[in-house]
């Protein structure tokens, strides 16, 4: 399963970074991208007794763990999940004709998402209640919903691909901004970004798909940075946002640009050297370079 979208990259550990949440870095050399299955789980459990592990991380490893026909520690580990990060599955999961994704599929094929949904109906409704605060974010679902309703008629109708590094329309633009402004209203109102330890799984999740389909776009890429990183670099120092959301931002920043600023990539020139070692200083982000395959 893909972690990252686009290119695939790897990361240098030159250091042990003093990222406000080591466990972000630990998790992605020893334990995301460690093929051998055992010595994987070796490592998510030593980490998970030391460390807050990022409900996200743990449902990515969970997909490499039914992978390997640990069906006993999926469940274990999936029933937390469900119980306590709200990760939600209802019956719309189950139809098999429905493109829901590899996780998805491979629990379907392995006869578990029944179970999964057995588990998410007795226990959802009593998670909303002790997490309340999260209502807000599930209500501005609803209506970015609309929003991406719009844009994939849209896109269906003129047939084309917003993926392409040259693609430029100012409707479509303007309608994936919307879905920044609305966000970003969000963000200022409860002075936080939407994460997997605060907001739930579920409830989290579509929206770093908001961010980044947003930063791919060049004319919309400084101004959704604009509003949304006070509150993503204060998740990310607060330990409940990974370091990934700089490196993608300067990812994007080279495709549009050919420059980044977060220092994240390896042998890339930086836009200002001197903003950006304040940046990695302010933000602790250590020795974090990744580079190309």
């Amino acid at each position: 399963m893909k972690l990252f979208l686009g290119t695939t990259f790897t990361i240098l550990f030159h250091l042990l970074v003093s990222a406000q949440n080591p466990s972000y870095l630990l998790m992605q050399k020893n334990v995301l991208s460690n093929e051998n299955y055992e010595d994987a789980k070796s490592h998510y459990v030593e980490f998970s007794s030391k460390y807050a592990i990022d409900p996200a991380q743990t449902y990515l490893f969970l997909y490499k763990s039914l992978s390997n026909n640990d069906i006993s520690f999926f469940k274990k580990k999936m029933s937390q999940l469900i119980i306590e990060s709200g990760k939600k599955y209802t019956q719309i999961d189950s139809v098999q004709e429905i493109d829901n994704g590899e996780f998805i599929q491979l629990m379907q094929s392995k006869g578990l998402i029944e179970w999964a949904i057995q588990i998410s109906t007795k226990n959802h409704l009593n998670w909303l209640k002790k997490n309340y605060e999260v209502l807000p974010l599930i209500e501005l679902g609803i209506k970015l919903n609309a929003v991406n309703y719009s844009l994939k008629k849209f896109q269906h109708t003129f047939n084309f691909n917003p993926d392409e590094v040259n693609f430029n329309d100012s409707v479509y633009n303007s309608l994936q901004f919307k879905n920044i402004e609305e966000l970003s209203k969000f963000c200022e109102v409860f002075n936080t970004y939407p994460n997997s330890f605060d907001h739930g799984l579920t409830y989290a999740s579509n929206f770093d798909q908001i961010l980044l389909q947003n930063l791919k776009i060049k004319a919309n890429f400084f101004k959704t940075w604009e509003l949304l990183s006070p509150y993503i670099e204060k998740k990310y120092l607060e330990g409940k946002l990974s370091f990934m959301k700089f490196v993608y931002y300067d990812q994007m920043s080279v495709r549009h640009f050919g420059y980044q600023f977060y220092g994240t990539l390896e042998n890339v020139e930086c836009f200002d050297i001197q903003t950006t070692n304040a940046l990695r200083e302010r933000l602790q982000l250590g020795s974090i370079q990744w580079k190309k395959d």
